[in-house]
């Protein structure tokens, strides 16, 4: 028994002379993690613009959406979710600009991972880490409210240079007179509207209609959550995405008038418009109306060019688009359908059966919104026609024969990663969002305007939608400020 005590005292001396054993410092880990990751993606320029950089946060990017949820009075739960829907944000970017990189220049990364796994799962496990802490400390809980708010794309010098007040006066008379142009088509009879060309169809995929219950349904699911988002699952988010694509309708005069796929060619070292393989880019958003959080359906399609029109055209160029969008309210109902240029450019609102337009007054650029849509039977689908050239839409109105070639529905991700012949993932827009092939002449006309390359092309989370006054396409009350229900 004395041997016993003796071996077990000496074994406790042991222990209390063997130095303590450091605690990881996860923050620390993670945080050099994150910025290794940026450095080297800042090192490639393979850097994401779709999404605000929460400065000293860099598991944290916002949008203009979540930055409205910084006004407002959340209790743990919701801040939580919060922080996550930042997260998710941040997360999404990282595995594209992780995808840009060279393969050895990835892989090189993970040696700077404080966990031993893929960089996912590493960055998942960042992550919790480190949004742990934030919710642990209410000092910064209040800095990332302040850093969560998403500047403008609107640069005052320009203002300030090209002596804006006097040359918004000029631009409102301008996009005065190109609203009358285009009220006025939109006011002529649809068999009546000019045909330059040949008028060709394209329309979705075919799939199982959804009957209004089922909508409202999947839309009280997917807000099932702290606060009260849609966030739809994969399969639920492809109903939705499907069951409201439009049939798109362009004049086709020229080659310009086609919509294709976004493809990189490795010899050419450059993105272009393959028109042999229509493609419609789709993805969901959200906007707040009166503090109601609604979702909204994205349909992008891309053509080769804006054709010129005479020798001296300043808006023609490489690369075009149109964006349509749905926002839909929490039964499913369309609220309000709208439309924008990926250059930011000629936005228009349309109006549906439960909403009319507001008076926008005198402050801010005047919106066009040139029809109000009727409501459809179920499964019945919306035509989109364009014209020839400037792709200008002239009318939407209900479907009644639906035929036409079948595009693909594809994530607006394929734009940001788009596989090249040299085994890399290649982003169509620069670090900034713009798409630097689709600058256009007018640029050196209209920067007193404060955007930066009027009428080049630009990423979903960068469109600047009026020369007058500060507006977003993203903005979050964008539609709340245009628009009133009607009940």
């Amino acid at each position: 028994m004395r041997l016993v005590t003796v071996l077990f005292t000496l074994a406790l001396s042991a222990c209390a002379l063997r130095p303590p054993q450091p605690v990881p410092d996860l923050n620390g880990q993670c945080e050099h993690y994150y910025r290794a990751m940026d450095d080297t993606v800042a090192r490639h320029a393979a850097g994401d613009a779709g999404a605000w950089r929460l400065p000293g946060y860099p598991h944290l990017r916002s949008t203009r959406f979540l930055a409205a949820f910084r006004e407002r009075a959340l209790d743990a739960e919701q801040t939580r979710d919060w922080l996550q829907h930042l997260q998710t944000v941040d997360r999404d970017a990282r595995s594209l600009e992780l995808a840009r990189l060279p393969a050895a220049a990835r892989d090189a990364l993970l040696a700077h991972a404080p966990f031993d796994a893929a960089h996912a799962a590493a960055l998942a496990r960042c992550a919790e880490v480190l949004i742990e802490r934030d919710l642990a400390h209410p000092e910064r809980l209040a800095s990332i409210r302040i850093r969560s708010r998403v500047p403008d794309h609107y640069r005052d010098w320009r203002r300030i240079l090209g002596v804006y007040p006097v040359s918004q006066l000029i631009a409102r008379s301008a996009i005065n007179s190109l609203h009358e142009r285009l009220a006025a088509e939109f006011e002529s009879p649809l068999e009546t509207l000019p045909v330059q060309g040949e008028l060709h169809r394209y329309t979705p995929p075919a799939a199982p209609a959804l009957a209004p219950a089922a909508l409202a349904g999947i839309l009280r699911e997917a807000r099932d959550n702290p606060l009260h988002i849609p966030r739809p699952g994969p399969a639920q988010r492809r109903q939705l995405l499907n069951y409201y694509a439009p049939i798109w309708e362009f004049d086709q005069l020229t080659d310009d008038d086609w919509i294709g796929a976004i493809r990189y060619d490795a010899d050419r070292r450059a993105h272009y418009v393959d028109t042999a393989a229509p493609v419609v880019y789709q993805w969901i958003s959200h906007t707040l109306f009166h503090a109601e959080p609604l979702l909204q359906l994205n349909y992008l399609v891309w053509l080769p060019a804006r054709t010129a029109q005479s020798a001296t055209d300043i808006y023609a160029g490489a690369f075009d688009g149109l964006i349509w969008r749905v926002t839909l309210l929490p039964d499913g109902t369309p609220l309000a359908f709208d439309s924008v240029h990926p250059c930011g450019c000629y936005y228009l609102l349309f109006t549906g059966e439960r909403s009319a337009a507001r008076e926008t007054g005198n402050v801010a650029e005047p919106v066009l919104n040139p029809q109000r849509l009727p409501a459809l039977r179920p499964g019945q689908r919306l035509v989109v026609r364009a014209r020839a050239g400037d792709h200008y839409i002239q009318r939407v109105y209900p479907d009644r024969a639906g035929r036409g070639t079948v595009y693909r529905m594809t994530g607006y991700a394929d734009l940001l990663a788009t596989p090249g012949d040299d085994g890399r993932a290649h982003n169509l827009f620069d670090e900034t969002g713009l798409l630097g092939a689709s600058a256009r002449p007018e640029r050196y006309l209209l920067w007193p305007f404060g955007i930066v390359s009027p009428g080049a092309m630009r990423q979903a989370g960068t469109l600047a939608i009026a020369f007058v006054g500060v507006r977003h396409f993203d903005d979050a009350r964008l539609l709340e400020q245009l628009i009133e229900l009607i009940e």
